[in-house]
């Protein structure tokens, strides 16, 4: 039984400091009618997370964002110099 407890107390303090990593996200109309998307972001070395608000995206702006960010990851077809 002893065993079985300091096995277990690790274990949960371990499990107790794990996060998910997900965003919190709401959606709000500010004074002027707009929609607004606020997102709470948790970082990394802080217990507090960061609250940030924008214009919500359209479906088509989201997806050009991500093509844009797809295309500035994909690796150039150049060769190192002296190869």
């Amino acid at each position: 039984m002893i065993r079985l407890l300091f096995a277990a107390v690790p274990l949960l303090a371990l499990a107790a400091c794990a996060s998910d990593g997900a965003t919190a996200t709401t959606q709000t109309a500010d004074a002027n009618g707009q929609k607004v998307t606020c997102e709470r972001e948790a970082r990394t070395g802080s217990m507090l997370g960061k609250r940030e608000c924008g214009p919500a995206m359209s479906d088509d702006d989201r997806r050009r964002i991500s093509n844009e960010v797809g295309n500035m990851v994909k690796p150039r077809g150049t060769t190192a110099p002296g190869s």
